[in-house]
């Protein structure tokens, strides 16, 4: 399980959103929270040593031993120096000090998920805190699966997780369901296509399968198949079974060669509302 919990700050209030969820974890996990601030030069590092001091005092309270680090580089590199990718968790907001831009995630994040190793939990800004977890309302965990080993790749974390945090997953499948067209064509208001049966009996049965796996392990386990577009499918299974995050590899079988983050993990960050976890397949 995770040994510690980085979240990388940058003085600003969205950046400091991903406390909400990286403290309440690191308590659930028994892991210890680093604050972390990459500085332009030395010159300031007072500044960001003393505004990290203050951060860390409110981490302690909420019940959670906590480190700091001040470190001048890229804070990308400097993140990237710090994870240990089978021990660490980073926990970063969807948007820093640069606000909102064209990208659904920063940049920062953005250079993390390219580079990184170790897994990352985008927290958006808006996200409402991730409460303790108890035996009467536990945390739950959706993880989309797409039948390939990549997105298999989530569930060992998952199911760290859920035992940590007394939680139940809940995996999501979906028939992909999206209408093929000529070439430069595009119809609109027409129905797309219906499935196949067999197509939704094979998804059904793998989720089957797989839950009955993870209830055989002791853990409380349920599953979610839903046919359509599948991000935007992904997203409304998460919300109606009020997820508290998504969890998912960076790669799963509809990923485009030569890219770290998937086309539907890239579209379920435009569209979910919940905080996303992002494991790196071996």
């Amino acid at each position: 399980m995770f040994e510690r919990v980085i979240v990388a700050l940058d003085g600003s209030p969205l950046a400091e959103r991903a406390l909400v969820y990286a403290v309440p974890i690191a308590v659930g996990v028994g892991a210890r929270v680093v604050l972390l601030r990459a500085v332009g030069e030395l010159g300031e590092r007072p500044a960001a040593e003393a505004y990290l001091a203050e951060v860390a005092r409110a981490v302690t309270q909420a019940g959670a031993p906590v480190e700091t680090v001040v470190g001048v580089a890229e804070p990308a590199r400097l993140l990237d120096a710090q994870a240990r990718p089978e021990r660490d968790l980073v926990v970063l907001t969807s948007h820093g000090r640069s606000g909102l831009g064209r990208w659904t995630y920063g940049r920062v994040a953005e250079e993390v998920l390219l580079g990184g190793r170790a897994p990352v939990l985008l927290v958006r800004a808006w996200s409402p805190p991730l409460r303790q977890p108890s035996d009467r309302q536990p945390i739950t965990l959706a993880v989309p699966l797409d039948g390939s080993p990549a997105s298999e790749a989530a569930l060992p974390v998952t199911i760290e997780l859920a035992q940590a945090l007394k939680g139940t997953i809940v995996l999501v499948g979906v028939v992909d369901q999206q209408p093929a067209a000529p070439t430069g064509v595009v119809f609109w208001g027409v129905a797309p296509p219906q499935p196949p049966p067999e197509d939704e009996a094979i998804v059904g049965g793998y989720l089957d399968g797989l839950v009955a796996q993870l209830r055989g392990q002791g853990l409380a386990a349920d599953r979610a198949l839903r046919v359509g577009m599948p991000a935007a499918q992904i997203a409304d299974a998460a919300r109606d079974a009020r997820a508290a995050l998504i969890v998912l590899t960076t790669r799963g079988r509809s990923s485009t060669p030569g890219t770290i983050v998937g086309s539907v993990a890239q579209e379920l960050l435009h569209l979910g509302n919940q905080p996303v976890l992002f494991v790196r397949p071996s």
